[in-house]
C-alpha cells in the first residue's frame, strides 16, 4: 500500500501523523525513510469508510482528530497508545465538516461548516467548553464544500467568507466575531498573515494585500499572464488563461515560508508565490502536473491537497492527478515526486487488525476492501483462505 490519500497531516520534525481520507486509520510517516507505519484503527469504527476524520492536530503528546462525516472528536494519547472521544452535540445528524482547527490559549478552536459553529475544546479537560455560532455570516451565502481558510494572529483567528466578500475576526478572548467587508468583489478564499498585512486570493486573477488596522486593501497584484485555471465547460475541457474571473476559487491554501507566501491551487494551472518584500510573483511549474482532457475527467476535479510544512522549508502536497505526493523546495523552487509506502511489518499488523475486526469491515460497502485483502493474501498463505471463506459465508448469510 502506498500514497494514502489524506486531507491534512500534522508534522513535527521528521515525522507526521495522519488518517486516510478513504482509509479511516491512524498512520505515522517518516520523512527520512519515506515509509508509513500503521498505528491503529479507531475503536468500534470501520476502517474502510470515507472522510470520517478530516484534519488532525498535535498538542504535546496527544493527537486530536476532527470529523467530516464522522460523529466524534477523537484523541489519541501517544504515551499510553489509547483513544478517547468527545461527543459533539449534533441532534440533526448533519455532516459536521470541520475544515480547519487552531490552537490558541490552551484551547483548540474547530470550525464546523455543517453545524455553523466554532467549537472550543479545552486541551486539559478534553471536553467542549464553548460553542459560538457562525450562522449570521454563512447562512444564505451559498457556502460550498470548500471550507474557508484562516490564520491566527495574537489572540484572534481570521477567516474568510468568500460569498460575502468578507474577512472575519474571531476573538478567543471575548468569543465574538467581527466582520470586515472588502473593497471590490474579491471573493476571498485564501488568507495569510506576514506579521503586518494579510494576503488573499479568490476568484479573480490577483493577489490582494489588506491591512486590518486601516481596514483597507492597500495593494493589488495581477497574476502573470500564463496563470489561469482548468475546468470542464459544457462538457469540454479547457485551460482558461483569458477570462478574468474563475467560477470557483483558483487557490485553496496559502502558506508563508520565510519571506514568501505560497498559493496552492484548487483548480489553478500553476503554483505561485509572492515575495512579501519585493512583491514579485513567481511560478513553480511542475513536470507531469499539467492537465488534459483525459486526466481532468476524474471525480476529484481538484489539483492538490496541502498536507504540511516539513523542516520549515518544504511544502508537502498530495496530487489528485497522479495520486502521489510532491515535496516542493521553497528555496530552489524545485519539486520532487515522492512515493510513501507502508512498511512490511505494518502491512502485517494492518492485516491482523482487519482480520481481528472483520465484523467492522463487513459494515463497509467498498470493493477496495477486497482489492486490499487480495494484495495481503499473497503473504498470508493458508490463513488468508480461511479469512476469505469467512467473508464468503457472511455475504451468503446476508443474501439468504
Amino acid at each position: 500500500m502506498k500514497n494514502i490519500w489524506c486531507d491534512r497531516m500534522v508534522c513535527d520534525g521528521e515525522q507526521a501523523w495522519m488518517t486516510g481520507a478513504n482509509f479511516n486509520a491512524l498512520f505515522s510517516l517518516d520523512f527520512n525513510t519515506k515509509m508509513y507505519e500503521f498505528i491503529s484503527g479507531f475503536p468500534s469504527v470501520p476502517i474502510m469508510d470515507y472522510r470520517v476524520n478530516l484534519v488532525c492536530m498535535k498538542v504535546k503528546d496527544e493527537l486530536f482528530f476532527f470529523p467530516d462525516w464522522g460523529k466524534y472528536i477523537w484523541i489519541y494519547h501517544m504515551a499510553s497508545k489509547t483513544f478517547e472521544k468527545i461527543i459533539l452535540n449534533n441532534p440533526q445528524g448533519v455532516r459536521v465538516l470541520i475544515g480547519m482547527v487552531f490552537y490558541c490559549n490552551h484551547c483548540i478552536y474547530a470550525f464546523s461548516n455543517g453545524l455553523e459553529q466554532i467549537i472550543e475544546i479545552s486541551v486539559s479537560q478534553k471536553e467542549v467548553t464553548g460553542v459560538y455560532s457562525m450562522s449570521e455570516y454563512i447562512q444564505e451565502s451559498g457556502i460550498t464544500r470548500i471550507s474557508s481558510e484562516g490564520c491566527v494572529v495574537n489572540e484572534n483567528i481570521y477567516f474568510t467568507i468568500p460569498e460575502k466578500n468578507l474577512v472575519c475576526e474571531f476573538s478567543t478572548k471575548t468569543k465574538t466575531i467581527l466582520g470586515f467587508p472588502l473593497d471590490g468583489n474579491i471573493v476571498p478564499q485564501t488568507i495569510c498573515h506576514d506579521g503586518k498585512n494579510f494576503w488573499m486570493t479568490g476568484k479573480t486573477k490577483e493577489i490582494v494585500k489588506w491591512n486590518k488596522e486601516k481596514n483597507k486593501v492597500v495593494s493589488v497584484y495581477s497574476f502573470p499572464a500564463v496563470v489561469g485555471w482548468f475546468e470542464s465547460r459544457n462538457g469540454v475541457f479547457l485551460e482558461d488563461i483569458e477570462s478574468e474571473r474563475c467560477p470557483v476559487p483558483m487557490f485553496r491554501w496559502s502558506v508563508k515560508v520565510k519571506d514568501k507566501i505560497w498559493f496552492i491551487p484548487y483548480v489553478a494551472n500553476k503554483i505561485i508565490y509572492i515575495d512579501k518584500n519585493t512583491c514579485e510573483i513567481g511560478i513553480c511549474d511542475i513536470m507531469g502536473e499539467y492537465e488534459d482532457e483525459k486526466s481532468w475527467n476524474r471525480a476529484d476535479k481538484v489539483k492538490y491537497c496541502f498536507e504540511c510544512i516539513v523542516r520549515e522549508r518544504f511544502i508537502f502536497l498530495y496530487s489528485y492527478k497522479n495520486r502521489r505526493y510532491l515535496l516542493i523546495d521553497t528555496i530552489t523552487n524545485a519539486a520532487q515526486m515522492v512515493d510513501i509506502e507502508l512498511t512490511e511489518e505494518s502491512s502485517k499488523k494492518l492485516f491482523r487488525f482487519i482480520r481481528e475486526n472483520k465484523e467492522c469491515m463487513m459494515e463497509c460497502n467498498n470493493i477496495k476492501v477486497f482489492d486490499m485483502l487480495w494484495n495481503f493474501d499473497k503473504n498470508e498463505g493458508e490463513n488468508a483462505v480461511h479469512f476469505g471463506k469467512y467473508i464468503w459465508e457472511k455475504l451468503s448469510e446476508e443474501r439468504a
